[in-house]
């Protein structure tokens, strides 16, 4: 069985600490390739896996943030429209 060795590390996060994970050769392409896909490093993919799982939520990045900005600003205006329900749930849904 062919294993990859991830070293993650934020190097722009105060007091930040090394993590050596080791992945499985299919785990580690999906991972590349979701990290090319995304524009974005390996590690910060992992962290924010890591972030979901113990926080046991949704954490949003730039394009799902700009998604629900945009469908707040472009939808419908109902005037019952519960802004204070709407803040709550983006809140709650990408942090």
């Amino acid at each position: 069985m062919d294993m990859h060795m991830c070293m993650c590390q934020a190097p722009t996060m105060a007091a930040a600490k090394r993590l050596v994970v080791l992945m499985e050769e299919r785990d580690y392409v999906a991972l590349q390739r979701e990290a090319e896909r995304a524009g974005r490093s390996m590690a910060s993919i992992v962290r924010e896996a890591v972030r979901e799982k113990l926080e046991g939520r949704h954490v949003a990045n730039d394009e799902e943030r700009r998604a629900a900005a945009v469908e707040l600003i472009c939808g419908e205006h109902d005037p019952d429209f519960d802004w204070a329900r709407v803040k709550r749930d983006l809140e709650r849904r990408y942090g």
